[in-house]
């Protein structure tokens, strides 16, 4: 069935006709005209979808939203003012007069930031030695004598205690993760997390792969040498760094110093990942929430002082916690057993590996914001064994991104401003959303494996579901430079030292993180910023987000038939509403509460639909480099395909809704007669999430992201839905690759 299907469906063909004519404006030819290009006629859509609709939408969006912010980025205040305006597509809540000196100001302080990272000269100039001081200074800290190198014991935990606190605030990754997040069983209050750490590959199954060994190897050691060793030669490169060692009291390194450092971090590292869980041991919340005293801590885990870490992290006039939650026990009992029982043990650590995987994690933590030569070793190395790029991507890209993670919602407003319709579009989207929390409803209605009292709590929990959308109106307030100002005001930028200006912003983000212990929750806070093309769905504030950076292209459109923007932003919203379903969400209540509020017949029920998922989605592949073939975690992923799936019939039905009472808003696209709104509607969801990879980042993904490979997703999720097979004419169930016998259901 290649080419265009060439037959409407008759209840669609009638609603066409009777709203009286094709659409024939400019957008709605623009979109015809996308669509056209887009599809691959010579595919048959009931063989495999994603490759008739793979266009790489997702990333295209991502990639000129970047460059759309990079253009505000190098614009003056006065441009951008000035380009809001012809446009007239915000409004006066942005541009508010007694606010606009406010406004100019906070726009240079994100210019000063972005040039900082553009001027590469002053950055390679400096080579390394902006890492030396904190290398110094952590070698203080430890204080482990060199000469006095031997295995760890528990003289050793004093000083290891003021190493990892110092390794923390800087924000190194070090022998696990503490953070801070909400209660689970306590939604209006924060709690202090400890978790495994992340690793310097990308999963535990890397230091399994010889290959991946070897090049982290040789990758480490030209970074090192790069960084540490005896200066090579007398170019100004090797005789500041020269230097700055002798000032900072650092070593210089031979070649031989430093293939055995390397070789001594290698197998400490494979030691942690060893103990560490994998990724899809991190599903059922339920299995995560390990409260504990801080003296079951010290007693649990001797390994460090914690009343003393914890105590340099929360607020000074915030009492010690009650609780903490221990995330991975069976890791930190691991580690604490291999540490504790080091003098013991042939595999036990020593003070040297301590002192080393610090030093090595420093640099590494550090490394992107020093000198181009020793970013583009790390990249080199991380290429090799799991992203597969070729260049690095232009700086402008880079530090756009860094802008954004730094500025992220003072970033936004502008981005705001210029491409989104202000309140008046914010609150259009709104009812978008509300439609599609509607279908949900109604869908609850027809769930037969639900009994009545599991479908009277998730009606109540939908109901109370919370959504937010384009951008923040509170905390802050994206609208409002005063309160942007406030938000900020602790990020301080220093022109000419963009190491400094980094430190500064991941300093003022640890502490507006740690000075929340003590609070109450504040649902207002956006996790996302206004320009990401991306959603999400929070379980303790039972809410979804959608940022304005994704609705636009392909996504969204007000001035587009209503099909392709159910087709488009419409599954997104629906697959976050239906996080609130999936095998962790639903562990939630309605009012964020982790919570077992289904019957035991019905949780016994989800189980066992959930294992079609599972089966289903393990069977895909994807190529990895020299063609081979790396299954999909279909448990891992699990979560996320029951929400593609959800997300595709909730706004499915919310389409087929807006077919019968809207058809003024659903009218046919020039050239693109012959197809019926149900298949546009399928079209579009292909469209926005086809993407390219390259091989070795498709093999990083399928070990570490819970979204299923992006052709999966699309196809897994037609495979399920006979509205796709009715809608293509794919024939017989097992006829055709995408509409087989057995299809997955939950919602």
């Amino acid at each position: 069935m290649g080419g265009i299907a060439n037959s409407l469906s008759s209840h669609s063909a009638n609603l066409m006709a009777r709203a009286g004519n094709t659409c024939d404006t400019d957008i709605c030819k623009a979109a015809a005209t996308s669509i056209l290009h887009d599809l691959d006629v010579n595919i048959d859509p009931c063989s495999d979808f994603y490759q008739y609709t793979s266009v790489g939408t997702f990333n295209n969006l991502r990639n000129n939203n970047s460059d759309g912010l990079r253009d505000i980025l190098e614009s003056s205040y006065d441009d951008l003012l000035a380009g809001v305006k012809s446009k007239d597509i915000s409004d006066e809540e942005f541009l508010n007069p007694s606010q606009s000196d406010k406004d100019r100001n906070n726009f240079n302080k994100l210019k000063s930031y972005y040039e900082t990272c553009m001027d590469e000269a002053t950055i390679d100039s400096l080579g390394p030695t902006p890492l030396f001081p904190d290398i110094k200074t952590l070698l203080e800290k430890l204080n482990f004598p060199i000469e006095n190198d031997g295995r760890f014991n528990t003289d050793h935990v004093r000083r290891l205690t003021k190493a990892l606190i110092y390794l923390g605030i800087e924000g190194i990754d070090n022998l696990f993760s503490f953070d801070v997040s909400i209660n689970d069983k306590k939604p209006d209050e924060y709690v202090i997390n400890i978790n495994q750490p992340d690793l310097g590959l990308p999963s535990r199954e890397y230091y399994e792969k010889p290959t991946s060994i070897s090049n982290y190897r040789n990758g480490l050691i030209s970074i090192l040498s790069s960084i540490l060793s005896h200066p090579k030669d007398s170019s100004p490169r090797e005789v500041l760094r020269r230097v700055k060692l002798t000032e900072n009291n650092l070593k210089m390194l031979n070649g031989n110093e430093i293939e055995s450092m390397v070789d001594r971090y290698i197998e400490f590292e494979s030691h942690l990942a060893k103990i560490t869980l994998s990724n899809d041991k991190f599903q059922n919340p339920i299995e995560l929430y390990n409260p504990m005293t801080i003296a079951e801590l010290h007693q649990k885990y001797p390994i460090v002082e914690w009343i003393k870490i914890i105590r340099s992290f929360i607020p000074e006039d915030v009492s010690l916690p009650s609780n903490v939650i221990v995330i991975a026990p069976k890791y930190m009992q691991d580690l604490t057993d291999w540490l504790s029982n080091s003098v013991t043990r042939d595999d036990g650590a020593t003070t040297e590996n301590l002192r080393e995987f610090f030093v090595i994690k420093t640099i590494l933590s550090n490394i992107n914001n020093v000198d181009k030569t020793s970013r583009e070793l790390y990249r080199n190395m991380m290429s090799k064994i799991s992203s597969g790029t070729t260049e690095p991507p232009p700086r402008t890209r880079t530090c756009v991104s860094q802008t954004s993670n730094r500025f992220g919602q003072l970033l936004g407003r502008y981005f705001v401003m210029k491409n989104f319709g202000g309140e008046r579009e914010r609150k259009q989207v709104s009812k978008f959303i509300d439609n599609i929390i509607s279908s949900w409803s109604l869908r609850l209605q027809d769930v037969s494996w639900l009994d009545s009292e599991t479908r009277t709590k998730a009606l109540d929990k939908v109901s109370k579901l919370n959504h937010k959308e384009a951008y923040s109106i509170k905390s802050p307030d994206d609208r409002s430079p005063n309160s942007l100002d406030e938000y900020y005001s602790g990020v301080q930028v220093t022109l000419k030292d963009f190491y400094k200006t980094q430190q500064s912003g991941y300093k003022w983000a640890m502490k507006k993180e740690w000075n929340q212990i003590g609070q109450k929750v504040n649902k207002d806070t956006w996790y996302m910023d206004p320009h990401e093309v991306n959603a999400y769905y929070t379980s303790t504030f039972n809410e979804i987000v959608i940022p304005a950076g994704i609705l636009q292209g392909t996504f969204y459109n007000s001035n587009v038939p209503q099909y392709l923007n159910y087709g488009g932003i419409g599954v997104v919203i629906g697959h976050e509403i239906t996080h609130a379903f999936d095998n962790s969400g639903r562990l939630y209540d309605g009012d964020g509460l982790m919570n077992s509020w289904w019957t035991n017949t019905t949780a016994a029920a989800f189980e066992e639909k959930s294992q079609c998922f599972t089966k289903q989605y393990s069977n895909f592949t994807v190529d990895g480099p020299d063609n081979s073939k790396n299954n999909v975690n279909g448990q891992m992923t699990l979560g996320e395909n029951l929400a593609d799936n959800g997300g595709v019939n909730a706004a499915y039905m919310s389409m087929r809704k807006s077919l019968a009472e809207e058809p003024d808003k659903n009218m046919a696209l020039p050239g693109l007669e012959s197809l019926s709104p149900e298949q546009l509607f399928f079209v579009n969801f292909g469209r926005v999430w086809c993407t390219n990879m390259r091989p070795e980042m498709a093999v990083q993904r399928v070990l570490n992201d819970v979204h299923s490979p992006a052709k999966v997703r699309v196809n897994a999720a037609v495979q399920n839905n006979p509205e796709f097979a009715k809608a293509f004419q794919c024939g017989a169930p097992g006829t055709r690759d995408m509409n087989p016998v057995e299809k997955c259901s939950i919602w």
